[in-house]
């Protein structure tokens, strides 16, 4: 048997925890388990073919913040941990332009270091958000409270081997939805947990 899982987001999955989000919304993770036996235990990932066609059916084209080559990619579906977000959203871009406009800066400062041009009076410029995505290989819980806050559509992928495998976070009920109808029309089992404490050990 094969089933997907709700639970309520952890803090754990969460670095600067705790988070702080806008009135009336929550954050729940789904994971997917497979060759369940009578007893409820499983290997977890979405590793199959109904795994796999459930993630690219449900999302459609993403777009896949790389956070160690620090680079926006496409994805026709998610794969491995990070952040990810609903293509086609004209704030997006807006972050990718930061990224870039940062890295030419960088390159520039860079250059002029080299030739012995830059100085210690040369204009500072603020970061862009993404460029602090993570710590500790956990997502920053103030990553999340801006994202929320200027109405990103986004969700990201924390692995855990031992309990959920692949969890997909989100704050979006919408997301919730479509996995349900989908589940649904796929006979894909679909329960949900009150705490990620009652998933079972693989």
């Amino acid at each position: 048997m094969e089933q997907l899982i709700e639970f309520p987001l952890t803090p754990y999955y969460i670095s600067s925890s705790p988070l702080t989000v806008p009135a009336g919304t929550y954050g729940y993770c789904i994971c997917y388990q497979y060759d369940v036996n009578e007893h409820g235990y499983g290997p977890y990932g979405f590793r199959t073919n109904s795994a796999k066609n459930l993630l690219s059916q449900v999302f459609g084209p993403l777009s896949y913040w790389d956070d160690t080559r620090k680079k926006m990619f496409d994805t026709e579906a998610p794969d491995g941990g990070g952040l990810y977000f609903i293509k086609g959203q004209s704030l997006v871009e807006k972050l990718e332009e930061e990224v870039v406009n940062q890295q030419r800066a960088d390159a520039l400062q860079a250059l002029k270091k080299k030739y012995g041009k830059s100085s210690s009076t040369e204009p500072t410029t603020n970061q862009p958000l993404l460029y602090h995505t993570y710590e500790d290989e956990k997502i920053r819980a103030t990553v999340i409270e801006t994202l929320l806050k200027s109405s990103y559509e986004f969700f990201f992928i924390y692995r855990d081997l031992n309990l959920g495998g692949q969890a997909l976070v989100f704050f979006s009920p919408l997301a919730r939805k479509k996995i349900r109808d989908h589940s649904k029309r796929n006979n894909i089992n679909y329960i949900a947990l009150s705490s990620a404490d009652e998933l079972k050990d693989w």
